[in-house]
């Protein structure tokens, strides 16, 4: 391969890269309070790494202005976390008020050190 066949395809790929990461952020800027694993799965698919757990004692709740259902000390929460291009998107769920069921609570979009494709 040629060298400007290969310089070629490199920027073609990372332009690739470019617009899949930006039509995901579009869209994920779109998810609203409530909605359902399953609802944000069936957009994005599988989120690149998945934590679950419960806050720690002695968490200041006070950090959780924004979202929609707090998260008290020793809540069990559901953090997905999706790798695009050079950016990282995290969404956490709770369980909102008497539901058992994990609904949509925060999300937020951050640029990353490293290139997660």
């Amino acid at each position: 391969m040629s060298l400007l066949r290969a310089t070629r395809a490199l920027i073609v790929e990372r332009l690739r890269r470019r617009v899949a990461a930006a039509w995901f952020e579009r869209r994920f800027s779109r998810l609203g309070p409530g909605m359902r694993p399953a609802d944000i799965e069936e957009r994005f698919g599988q989120a690149s790494e998945i934590e679950e757990g419960q806050v720690p004692e002695g968490s200041v709740v006070g950090l959780q202005e924004a979202f929609a259902y707090k998260l008290p000390s020793g809540a069990p929460y559901l953090l997905w976390r999706y790798l695009r291009g050079n950016r990282t998107f995290i969404v956490v769920f709770a369980h909102a008020g008497d539901v058992s069921e994990w609904r949509l609570s925060f999300r937020v979009g951050y640029p990353s050190a490293i290139d997660g494709r």
